[in-house]
């Protein structure tokens, strides 16, 4: 029996199902917006349909933080960081907070502590408005921070889980006010947020390292080099760090495309130059400084200066990426891929924490490029740990590590040390004293 039209009575070729699962008929005269030709599968809804609440709330949160900024007088990234991560845990807590019941039942199917506390699952929604409060009001400093990135972490965990799962359940981002489906975009939501704590807690422990008065420290390691050989110095570490990026960068690119010649570079090259690089970041770099002067002056610089102390740090984790290569191209050790990003994480974070002698104004523009540099760093690596984990199922993931590799070996090996690094303040000379 043929089904008739609502609206006359010819026969139906046309039907739209309601918010009440009704199905209605129409005929070809009679077709309401959204109604589906009788046999055809429905069509899909649009991946921007589906999204468009989050976009909305995202750029509405970073036009947000834009403004404040712009009233703050002067640009501060710790400022825009904390208004921007106060508006986000706001809007998403309120938003969750509408519907605490159905929002715990939908976050208990994937949040790896939710799923063991109903109590968590409820309370969830209050500790992101109590983080967002922390952060509009500038209060908490270094325990909110570190607090927010392990919360944001246990999040990321379960999220991912489930996407490894391929199964398709409801996102509790935005409580159920909205339906949005579990994907890449809340993984991506919850990784911006642990990323942006991260930068925050490192920052906050970094900087009045990197910007503490180092007279004194300067002109210890003026007694073993002159200015010009410390920039000369520099520019070495530099280069060698920039040297191991551009080749994890080609090992990616051949591997990935898995070019013919490409094998025994993957195999055999790569890893004996991340193993070379890693020895003269270290072991070289003390014999380097030991030619100009006694063993116990380079003990000094290893165990009292940070700078150079991080430089060692720096080696052995380039030396741990050569050999964990060199063991992973000839057994197979799939988990060992994850040793190279996690060194790059490492050395990224290494950054926000390095200690730059000099002058106040070469201090703070060596400061903030090394900033930059290991935010990209730690980006990339980031990625690629989500390449290596969802290799067939997100090749954009490997963009961006690419990305992020070719910035940072690029910025590497073009960099200089500004105009007074490694010198005294003109009211400064340097002690006769030994070491």
């Amino acid at each position: 029996m043929k089904n008739m039209c609502e609206k006359c009575s010819m026969n139906a070729t046309f039907l739209k199902t309601d918010k009440d699962g009704l199905v209605h008929y129409y005929c070809d005269h009679h077709t309401p917006e959204g109604a589906t030709r009788i046999g055809e599968a429905p069509k899909p809804e649009s991946n921007l349909k589906k999204f468009l609440p989050l976009i909305v709330i995202f750029s509405s949160i970073l036009l947000f933080t834009f403004l404040t900024s712009i009233f703050h007088g002067s640009f501060d990234i710790t400022f825009s960081m904390r208004m921007m991560m106060g508006s986000f845990f706001a809007v998403f807590g309120l938003f969750k907070v509408f519907n605490l019941k159905a929002f715990a039942d939908a976050y208990s199917t994937y949040d790896i502590l939710a799923k063991r506390s109903r109590a968590y699952a409820f309370t969830y929604p209050f500790l992101e408005l109590l983080i967002a409060t922390l952060y509009l009001t500038n209060t908490g400093g270094l325990y909110r921070d570190i607090f927010t990135f392990i919360l944001m972490v246990v999040s990321t965990v379960g999220v991912i889980q489930k996407i490894r799962e391929k199964e398709v359940i409801p996102c509790a981002c935005l409580g159920m006010v909205f339906k949005i489906p579990m994907t890449w975009v809340t993984l991506i939501e919850d990784m911006l947020m642990a990323l942006e704590a991260f930068f925050m807690t490192v920052m906050t422990l970094g900087l009045p390292l990197a910007y503490a008065d180092n007279t004194t420290t300067l002109m210890q390691t003026l007694k073993i080099h002159t200015t010009a050989e410390w920039v000369q110095y520099s520019a070495l570490g530099h280069w060698i760090v920039g040297g191991f990026i551009a080749f994890v960068f080609l090992t990616s690119i051949l591997e990935r495309f898995k070019v013919r010649w490409g094998t025994v570079f993957v195999k055999y090259i790569s890893p004996l130059v991340l193993i070379t690089l890693g020895l003269s970041m270290s072991i070289v770099d003390v014999i380097y400084h030991a030619i100009y002067s006694d063993s116990s002056a380079v003990w000094y610089l290893l165990t009292h200066i940070s700078q150079f102390g991080q430089h060692f740090l720096i080696g052995v984790l380039l030396f741990t990426a050569g050999i964990s290569e060199w063991i992973r191209t000839r057994r197979n050790k799939q988990i060992l891929s994850f040793v190279v990003p996690a060194a790059i994480f490492l050395i990224g974070t290494v950054f926000f924490f390095h200690q730059q002698l000099g002058i106040v104004s070469s201090v703070a523009e060596s400061m903030n490029w090394h900033m930059f540099f290991g935010a990209m760093l730690v980006i990339g690596a980031t990625f690629r740990i989500l390449d290596i984990l969802f290799f067939e199922e997100q090749k954009w993931f490997f963009v961006i590590w690419i990305i992020a590799v070719l910035v940072g070996s690029g910025m590497m090996a073009t960099y200089h040390e500004p105009e007074g690094s490694y010198q005294l303040p003109v009211n400064a000379t340097i002690s006769e004293t030994n070491i």
